[in-house]
């Protein structure tokens, strides 16, 4: 399965979808999007299913600390990491999750 992110330009016209073949490249999409904007820094953190719960992106915005998980379209987060994201939540942390670039934009403006 592949994922679609539709952009949008500024002028509302929609430009062609870019498709990945992956959570892994959108994530990496979403992070070089992310570190273009002022005052954020971001990073794609490598996890592993046995190890620690961790989510998919690590970063600050003007001393804000996020989380955010990426699926697939169609896909939703684990129990696992529904409950890691609670746990951010709860001491103060942002986290959330999405399924396009478009998405996490949203999330972070």
């Amino acid at each position: 399965m592949s994922i679609e992110v539709v952009f949008v330009s500024t002028d509302g016209k929609q430009k062609q979808p870019k498709k990945y073949n992956n959570e892994s490249g959108l994530s990496e999409a979403i992070v070089k999007a992310f570190n273009k904007i002022s005052g954020v820094k971001c990073q794609k953190v490598h996890g592993s299913a046995y190890g620690k719960p961790t989510l998919d992106i690590l970063g600050s915005r003007n001393g804000h600390l996020f989380w955010l998980e990426v699926k697939q379209v169609g896909k939703k987060p684990t129990a696992r990491q529904f409950n890691t994201m609670k746990e951010w939540i709860d001491c103060g942390a942002i986290a959330t999750w999405t399924t396009s670039v478009a998405g996490a934009m949203s999330f972070l403006l």
